[in-house]
């Protein structure tokens, strides 16, 4: 593996992460249509920050995801290394554990903003007095903040159920390629 295609790899997972923001700055913009377009007019600037961020976040999907080889070269991410491939001696156990703990991390930083504006919601809107608070909300964050630390913190526990097939600890790519050669050859 060259430093070039892992720098492709990471890019490409954080574009398919970017997804998610795209949907949300769509939704974002079609409500700020809805409301320009409703009964009430709303500024045309706001519509315009929202096709804004729809672009920026279509851009972002597109340079990470179709195109980071311009990301790349722009950056010079793939010059100064001391070597032309890496090895990668990874075991599945490993890249399991890794996988995990990422999850959980995603799932907390992903929740833990949400968590915090909707209890400062809610305590805004019981400092004015304004009912109708939802009652699903507050728990159901509560359970993925859950979930998140059981994967950051039992991580290793859980990469080891999760693992299925045992590879012996002293086996080698090379070896897997062997094999592999053997069983395409038949």
């Amino acid at each position: 593996m060259t430093p070039r295609s892992l720098f492709i790899i990471i890019l490409r997972i954080i574009g398919l992460f970017l997804l998610k923001d795209i949907f949300l700055a769509i939704v974002q913009a079609l409500q700020v249509f809805s409301m320009r377009f409703g009964p009430d007019d709303s500024p045309l600037i706001a519509v315009f920050i929202a096709m804004i961020s729809v672009v920026i976040s279509c851009a972002c999907f597109w340079f990470t995801v179709a195109k980071p080889e311009i990301i790349i070269d722009k950056f010079k991410l793939d010059q100064g290394f001391k070597e032309e491939k890496f090895t990668v001696l990874i075991d599945q156990k490993s890249i399991v554990d890794v996988v995990v703990m990422t999850a959980g991390i995603f799932l907390l930083v992903d929740t833990l903003p949400l968590f915090g504006r909707t209890l400062y919601q809610a305590y805004q809107r019981t400092k004015m007095g304004i009912g109708g608070n939802d009652s699903f909300t507050v728990p159901y964050q509560v359970i993925k903040i859950i979930i998140a630390g059981i994967l950051v913190f039992y991580h290793k526990e859980i990469a080891a159920l999760l693992d299925r097939k045992k590879i012996p600890e002293n086996a080698r790519v090379e070896d897997f390629d062997k094999e592999f050669k053997k069983t395409s050859d038949v």
